[in-house]
């Protein structure tokens, strides 16, 4: 029992460290947004007697599941691995088994959660192997100047599953898929905080950062295209306000990609955004503070093409 709540713990630890590394004032900028996606899923399970909820916990908790690689340092506790899996996600799943089952009352449904979970533990965990460094997830189709892109998929993936594909699931909301937009744009600023080498470039400043800029842009769009055709399948009507969330999105990458290379500095390892990036967003989200948004913009342009200048003398 001791081994169980200390494996709790630290899965709570691990918790509140990812969200300090995404920052509290850029948590406190999405909690609204945040709020909307969980409305929207309620009212979902409350009306709509729909499955998706569950399909989509299944698909995390697999998903999760099957990427571990701990079971050997589980096995030194002496307790079966499968109590310590089912004890794990019992904790994750219970936040949620109390909002579906207060909010709804729906009480069977929400304890469907508990039987995912269990599901999940009894399956052998691992079956997605790790290649050699090689093979390991190469993400071929990523160009080489967008690096940031493969490493990023490789260490978020189960925080941007979440923010990537619940949207799509509630698309029947309007809100859903905008909304989703921007959680995982900002859900990819992490991709943006750690710093490559001074060897990595080859260009001046100007062509170097509207190269970068040109290739992430296309990844992040491409990124985008299921959202982009399920609302205007859905909410056709409201095609501007998706053409608006674009906007917002380009805006904010290109924000990250100025940021970090005003700060850069092959010395440094990691360049954290959080709070630039929360308050940039904020600027470019509402559009009575567009003058500041574009402000945030040429500033760290001007910025980041001054400091690749300084480097390449």
């Amino acid at each position: 029992m001791n081994g169980i709540v200390t494996i709790l713990k630290i899965r709570t630890l691990q918790a509140l460290r990812m969200l300090k590394d995404v920052g509290w004032l850029l948590l406190l900028l999405v909690a609204p947004l945040v709020f909307v996606f969980v409305l929207s899923g309620l009212e979902t399970i409350a009306d709509q007697n729909s499955e998706l909820p569950l399909l989509l916990a299944a698909a995390v908790l697999f998903g999760i599941h099957f990427k571990r690689d701990d079971k050997a340092f589980l096995e030194r506790l002496k307790m079966p691995s499968i109590i310590i899996y089912f004890a794990e996600y019992f904790y994750a799943v219970t936040p949620f088994f109390l909002l579906v089952s207060l909010a709804t009352g729906r009480v069977f449904y929400a304890l469907c959660l508990y039987g995912i979970a269990l599901l999940v533990a009894l399956v052998p965990v691992g079956l997605i192997k790790k290649k050699d460094r090689a093979g390991n997830w190469s993400l071929s189709a990523i160009p080489v100047n967008a690096f940031e892109w493969k490493s990023g998929l490789r260490k978020h993936w189960p925080s941007l599953l979440l923010m990537y594909f619940i949207p799509l699931f509630l698309s029947y909301f309007t809100a859903s898929i905008l909304v989703g937009m921007l959680l995982t744009t900002v859900t990819i600023s992490a991709f943006y905080i750690e710093v490559e080498g001074k060897e990595i470039f080859e260009e001046t400043a100007h062509p170097f950062l509207w190269s970068k800029i040109l290739s992430h842009s296309k990844l992040l769009h491409a990124f985008f295209i299921p959202h982009y055709v399920l609302f205007l399948m859905l909410h056709s009507s409201y095609w501007y306000l998706l053409l608006y969330m674009s906007f917002v999105t380009q805006a904010i990458l290109v924000f990250l990609i100025f940021f970090k290379y005003a700060q850069y500095h092959p010395r440094r390892i990691v360049i954290y955004n959080q709070t630039q990036l929360a308050i940039a967003a904020m600027c470019l989200v509402i559009p009575i503070l567009w003058p500041a948004g574009i402000f945030f913009l040429v500033l760290y342009g001007r910025r980041a093409v001054n400091n690749l200048d300084q480097l390449y003398v």
